[in-house]
């Protein structure tokens, strides 16, 4: 059965859309130089400080549309590019994602993109052990009751993204 349809990026575009914040933004910095050793940790184990190396926004779960649905909704963009604006990171000490819009043009794919389920676009970067990358979603709920962070880039940064189906195993 299928879990989500995602928007798969490669974990070095986002991570240097990371780098840049990090040298603009000390408090950025800070945050990510605390999580240096998680990098090697298995992104799957919540017992562990870790790294999201699979990075990707769902477009929809399981639990928000039916296999038949995301079938019908999606089949026709599999393997299909969509370039994504990267807005901004918001953090707390359990998790950090970056927010993200999409960019439909009448050239990619006949702008037939459904958008995100999801309220919050985004790409979910750092757990902290214990935490679900599904937390993210409460993002920006944290950031108006002053329990997360947000830092907005300088400029939006144009990242590209395949869509594709992901499995439960």
């Amino acid at each position: 059965t299928i879990k989500i349809a995602s928007l798969d990026l490669e974990y070095e575009v986002v991570h240097t859309a990371i780098s840049q914040l990090r040298k603009s933004f000390s408090e950025v910095e800070e945050y990510f130089a605390h999580r240096e050793e998680h990098k090697n940790n298995d992104e799957d184990d919540p017992y562990y400080n870790r790294f999201i190396t699979s990075v990707h926004c769902t477009f929809a779960h399981s639990s928000q549309l039916s296999n038949s649905a995301m079938i019908s909704t999606f089949r026709h963009l599999l393997g299909s590019t969509l370039d994504i604006k990267a807005t901004s990171l918001l953090y707390n000490d359990k998790i950090a994602a970056i927010e993200i819009e999409t960019i439909p043009t009448s050239n990619q794919l006949d702008g037939n993109i459904p958008r995100p389920q999801n309220e919050f676009h985004h790409i979910t970067i750092w757990c902290a052990k214990g935490t679900e990358a599904y937390e993210s979603n409460s993002l920006p709920i944290k950031v108006k009751n002053n329990e997360a962070k947000k830092v907005d880039f300088a400029q939006p940064i144009i990242m590209t993204g395949v869509f594709d189906f992901w499995y439960n195993h």
